[in-house]
Formats: C-alpha cells, sequence, structure tokens
C-alpha cells in the first residue's frame, strides 16, 4: 500500500515536471507581442534606416540664392576688348557677380534622404525582444 502511494506521488511529479516543461515550451513559442514574432523592428522593418521626414527622402534642404564672381570680367564688371578699351561686361551686367541658386543637402540626413531608425536605433531588430521574436525572451535583459 506504501509503495503504490509512492508511486501515485512519483506519477504526480512527474505529471507536474512534463506540465511545466509544455508550459515553458508554449511561453517560448509564443510570439513576441511588440515584433509579432518577425524579431524585425516595426518601424523600419529590418532596414535599420527610415526615410528623412524633413525632406520627405529626396536629400535636399531649402534652396538659397547664390552669388559667384563674374568668370568673363573676373569681378571687375569691366573687361578690356580686343581693341584695347574697357567694355562693360554683358555677363553679369557690370556687377562682377552672377547670381544663382543652390540647393543645400537637407538638415537632418545631411543629403542621404535617410535617418537611422529611431525606434531600434539603427538595430534592425525588435528591442523588446531582442530580436529573437518570443514573448520568453522579452523577459531577458539585454
Amino acid at each position: 500500500q506504501a509503495e503504490l502511494g509512492q508511486n501515485i506521488k512519483d506519477l504526480e511529479a512527474a505529471v507536474e515536471k512534463q506540465k511545466a516543461e509544455i508550459q515553458q515550451r508554449i511561453l517560448n513559442e509564443t510570439p513576441c507581442a511588440v515584433c509579432g514574432g518577425t524579431g524585425l523592428c516595426k518601424q523600419c522593418g529590418g532596414r535599420k534606416k527610415i526615410r528623412c521626414q524633413s525632406c520627405s527622402g529626396t536629400g535636399r534642404g531649402h534652396q538659397v540664392q547664390d552669388q559667384t564672381t563674374c568668370p568673363s570680367c573676373k569681378g571687375q564688371g569691366t573687361y578690356v576688348s580686343a581693341f584695347g578699351t574697357r567694355v562693360p561686361c554683358s555677363q553679369c551686367g557690370r556687377s562682377g557677380y552672377i547670381k544663382g541658386s543652390k540647393i543645400n543637402p537637407c538638415i537632418k540626413c545631411s543629403g542621404r534622404g535617410y535617418i537611422s531608425c529611431p525606434v531600434c536605433s539603427g538595430w534592425g531588430k525588435c528591442k523588446a525582444c531582442g530580436g529573437a521574436g518570443t514573448e520568453a525572451a522579452r523577459t531577458r535583459t539585454y
């Protein structure tokens, strides 16, 4: 009778152990609630970068007026003609400068058109599960 009682206790302990192992396996296979089990950052999808919102991905910033020295008269506004007389420069209209415009690169992305993902800090993986894609990984410290 005592042996039968011990066998039942051993059997119950084995069942509990098996139950705990199954629960652990299920926990390990439960997809991460943040990334849905992909292990990738939800913001950038693992690409590590996102399109710059400031320039819409073009890399171009604002347009500025630019002024350069006239190459014809070298900034003098006049030049010496073939006859040896001073003639007003028609290229710059006597100002000595040529006006134009220039587009500066976007300040936020330095002209690249993309920035490092702010959610994963350019890592590309889900920070919640460390890229493992499972709930069990979320409890680990990284």
